[in-house]
């Protein structure tokens, strides 16, 4: 399960198109493993965005 976040703004987007603040987001994602039985380790990368 991933955690929840967010940021809150300290003004009003009220200015806004649709009343709300555009953005992005990008989260990157770093896995070492092993399978000492196997003999067997790796590592990956995954990066996912949004716009």
């Amino acid at each position: 399960m991933s955690p929840d976040c967010g940021h809150r703004y300290q003004w009003s987007a009220s200015d806004k198109p649709d009343g709300r603040y555009r953005g992005t987001a990008t989260a990157t994602w770093s896995i070492a493993w092993t399978a000492p039985a196997l003999g067997d380790a790796g590592e990956f990368t995954e990066t996912r965005a949004t716009a």
